[in-house]
């Protein structure tokens, strides 16, 4: 999991949904863009995130009325939010987008939400001012949304998620007051090892074999080490920046090259032409053509027993 500031310009575009995937009124695309977190609840916030309602929050604009900021030299200065960002690993991003197994997909969604349950429970505290001085304390809620996308910039099968937290939280009085994020970089390691471990776990009861990568990713064992390599575009670009800049891969260069490096998105994708792409060249890499034709990863060993 990455962390970043959400750009002005990030907030005002609809840069989380810009790749033409997320759109209404398709059972799909509404399932990759939902909002998350008590305070949306309390909004009445659920289901497929409208744009124009977020673009509203990252503004500034509470549900309750208000406008959020501060005013320097007159003219208003507020932070958008926080951008954590979910990535599967690079084989259970192939058995979702290329096999088409979707239930690789639900436990990528399932395992970023009990992560940003802990980040919202434990890791998010609010700020206020009270008599000129700058107050801190827990937050009772936040608004979110969380946005899955299955492309990386050099068009790979790459299965992700942004969870986008708005710059406002809602506090014991019931009121909006600004994010405090330090926890939650404080804690980076730690929420990305609970994303982890929920998607393992997942996988464990679908009987699907894993272990854990060089950096600690769930890799699928289905999936063979060949097949990861030709969907490894934009991991190369990253590694070539590194060893570029004489800089050992952690996952803070990592981030650091990733934002150094990115190319602009393709927007309208034809992604029924580009999963073609995908399976041609997988079964090219060594994928087993019977795997591909069914679709899914087949369960190993015997099913648990259901409860008494």
């Amino acid at each position: 999991m990455s962390i970043s500031n959400l750009s002005a310009c990030a907030a005002a575009s609809g840069y989380y949904k810009e790749e033409g995937y997320c759109k209404a009124g398709i059972w799909e695309a509404e399932q990759a863009a939902q909002w998350f977190g008590r305070a949306a609840e309390e909004a009445g916030l659920s289901g497929f995130v409208d744009d124009a309602r977020f673009a509203e929050l990252l503004d500034g604009q509470t549900p309750d009325g208000r406008l959020m900021g501060r005013y320097v030299d007159g003219e208003r200065q507020h932070r958008s939010g926080l951008d954590l960002t979910f990535s599967a690993s690079k084989s259970a991003s192939i058995a979702a987008l290329v096999l088409g197994d979707d239930r690789i997909t639900w436990a990528h969604d399932k395992a970023v939400r009990a992560a940003m349950q802990v980040v919202e429970q434990r890791f998010i505290t609010t700020r206020w001012q009270q008599d000129g001085v700058m107050k801190t304390g827990p937050g009772k809620g936040i608004i979110a949304g969380i946005f899955r996308h299955d492309t990386s910039r050099a068009l790979d099968p790459n299965l992700y998620s942004h969870a986008v937290i708005a710059n406002m939280v809602l506090n014991d009085k019931g009121q909006y007051t600004a994010l405090r994020n330090d926890e939650v970089y404080r804690n980076r390691k730690l929420i990305t090892e609970i994303y982890r471990s929920s998607f393992e776990h997942q996988m464990r009861e679908l009987g699907i074999g894993t272990r854990r990568g060089q950096y600690g990713q769930v890799e699928l064992s289905a999936i063979p080490e060949a097949v990861l390599e030709v969907f490894s575009s934009r991991a190369a670009e990253i590694d070539a920046y590194l060893k570029e800049k004489g800089l050992h891969r952690t996952p803070e260069a990592a981030h650091r090259a990733a934002l150094a490096t990115r190319a602009a998105r393709h927007r309208d994708v034809d992604r029924d032409e580009l999963r073609s792409i995908w399976r041609k060249e997988a079964l090219e890499a060594g994928l087993d053509e019977k795997l591909l034709g069914r679709g899914r990863i087949e369960r190993e060993g015997p099913a648990p027993e259901a409860p008494e």
